[in-house]
């Protein structure tokens, strides 16, 4: 190892995290949990979720009651991702780094990674049931209308109003960068979005931006597709009407092809309904589909059933919808060479990341590397904002 590669860690490290931070936007806009336990892949962390606080009457007494079910809930998120992100520097590139020139290959490198985490969350995306705008058309082209509809739904589904998020795909952001209710300095009561295009906290919302956005390529229907029969609310459900199922009719000629993540509606139910899992059927038959929540409008049977189309998903959310979990890991190494190893937990970021080196023949391998794991915990607390 040469005398002066320990010296550069902490500035490559340094280096790492800031590239970290400006390309992993949602570990810190969700309910990150990190610590600095050593973990490894497949271990569950418990992230704490609010719970529910009763009321109850006040019956003076010499002792008082227990506090019963006032604690915060638990919810398990196994830590089943590792990746790494591995990169070589030769003896000339080190020598530089001295010299401030930070090597092309570590801002690939860590950017390489944190791309992955921050899709990791995104893709949780797929429970979430809460619906508002047009599919294939970009929210904000003239109005606020999208942000106070996902509102609307948000509180319908009971989310609190602090710790609110927005986060848009490029397209999104440039048409809400446009409004004038954000251009107007007197208007949106500060100027940082002239002077940074950085919209902020607006309308009960942190908005944010980010490239990553997916797009959800939705399944088919194709014909006519019914509700099959009289089904109640709570039909199905074994956990208190967060899931349930739902029986559908195919007519003659028609057919079903759905997708997990796909949202469902039904004639004459304002509420929008995710499909759970993968399900497909032909013309003349009935087939289960699973769905969150479950029905929560009574169907007496031959409802026109309406598949939304594909679209970019915006998310409206609440912090604790997602959960991002983060740990760090052992410094036993698994091959015969030995690697030489520094790690942080970055609050900024919520990740604990870990740099590994070793030297090689007249070059040093590199590995930026980190275990998490993510999670929809609360997908009431999450709406889509269809593009």
């Amino acid at each position: 190892m040469p005398n002066n590669l320990q010296g550069l860690v902490p500035t490559i490290f340094a280096q790492g995290l800031k590239a970290l931070r400006s390309n992993c936007v949602m570990p810190s806009l969700v309910n990150s949990d990190f610590g600095t336990e050593v973990k490894e892949k497949g271990d569950t962390i418990q992230v704490p979720v609010p719970s529910m606080v009763p009321v109850q009457d006040v019956v003076p007494g010499p002792v008082a009651p227990d506090p019963q079910g006032v604690s915060p809930g638990k919810v398990s998120i196994p830590l089943n991702n590792w990746k790494e992100a591995p990169f070589y520097l030769t003896e000339k590139e080190l020598a530089q780094i001295v010299d401030g020139v930070v090597p092309i290959q570590l801002s690939s490198a860590i950017e390489s990674l944190a791309t992955t985490i921050n899709a990791s969350i995104l893709n949780c995306y797929k429970g979430v049931y809460g619906f508002v705008g047009t599919p294939g058309t970009t929210p904000f082209a003239s109005d606020l209308s999208a942000s106070t509809q996902a509102r609307k739904v948000l509180g319908i589904q009971k989310a609190p109003t602090q710790n609110r998020r927005i986060v848009l795909s490029p397209d999104g952001e440039a048409n809400a960068l446009g409004l004038p209710q954000f251009t107007n300095a007197m208007a949106a009561a500060d100027d940082g979005v002239i002077r940074e295009g950085i919209i902020g906290r607006k309308l009960g919302f942190d908005w944010a931006m980010d490239q990553q956005i997916p797009t959800h390529n939705a399944g088919s229907i194709t014909g006519t597709v019914t509700v099959s029969g009289a089904q109640q609310p709570g039909n199905g459900s074994m956990d208190g009407g967060a899931t349930g199922v739902i029986t559908l009719a195919t007519a003659a000629g028609a057919a079903i092809n759905l997708v997990q993540g796909d949202i469902l509606t039904y004639a004459g139910d304002k509420q929008t309904y995710v499909v759970l899992s993968p399900v497909s059927a032909g013309g003349s038959s009935t087939v289960t589909v699973n769905t969150a929540p479950a029905l929560r409008v009574p169907k007496s049977g031959g409802e026109v059933v309406q598949v939304a189309a594909p679209h970019v998903v915006n998310l409206a959310f609440h912090r604790d919808a997602f959960a991002f979990a983060s740990r760090q890991l052992g410094n036993e190494s698994l091959t015969k060479e030995v690697d030489e190893t520094f790690q942080v937990a970055d609050p900024v970021s919520g990740l604990t990341l870990r740099l590994s080196y070793r030297e090689e023949f007249h070059r040093t391998r590199l590995a930026f590397d980190s275990l998490w794991g993510v999670g929809l915990v609360r997908p009431e607390l999450g709406v889509r904002i269809a593009g």
